[in-house]
């Protein structure tokens, strides 16, 4: 399942536990994380998703495999290794 350039905010998961019906278990996601949780909040609109919510959307669909995806260019390497 590939998902990039999607904004999943809290209130969304919701909706993967009716995709779930298709498409849980699934070999592997391939999802955006490109915000911290922090930086989401303020930047909804932005079509965008965090890392947390990236993976709740994996553990929600039980995927076999979970990629990230997308990086917010500003950020240093060790921004996106916390």
């Amino acid at each position: 399942m590939f998902c990039t350039d999607v904004e999943v905010q809290e209130p969304d998961l919701e909706e993967f536990f009716e995709l779930k019906k298709t498409f849980g278990k699934t070999d592997m996601l391939i999802i955006d994380a490109q915000y911290s949780s922090e930086e989401a909040e303020k930047k909804v609109g932005w079509g965008h998703t965090s890392g947390r919510v990236a993976v709740r959307c994996g553990e929600i669909l039980e995927v076999k495999r979970l990629v990230l995806t997308h990086h917010e260019p500003d950020h240093k390497d060790e921004d996106i290794f916390k």
